[in-house]
């Protein structure tokens, strides 16, 4: 299984990274949503563990272009600080 973490803070990015790698899991990561797009374009993604607030475009936005896109559908996995109920 391919994962490809999006998330912008280094830190728990490489915390994700290196949690995910001990479990055996192939890895892509990117620190922003145009790059995470550019990634799941290339290469065949089964699971993507988003954030929600990313430089160039949020993780919305990220999930409603994967959506639209013909063929493989990876599962979206949505990470979050927000904890109000409109959020």
């Amino acid at each position: 299984m391919k994962v490809l973490v999006v998330e912008d803070d280094a830190a728990l990015r490489a915390a994700l990274l290196e949690l995910l790698h001990g479990w055996g899991y192939a890895l892509a990561y990117a620190a922003d949503g145009p790059s995470a797009l550019a990634i799941s374009e290339r290469e065949p993604i089964d699971l993507v563990l988003l954030d929600m607030s990313l430089p160039g475009c949020d993780g919305l936005t990220v999930c409603r272009e994967l959506r639209r896109r013909s063929g493989h559908q990876p599962l979206v996995l949505m990470l979050t600080a927000r904890d109000t109920s409109a959020d």
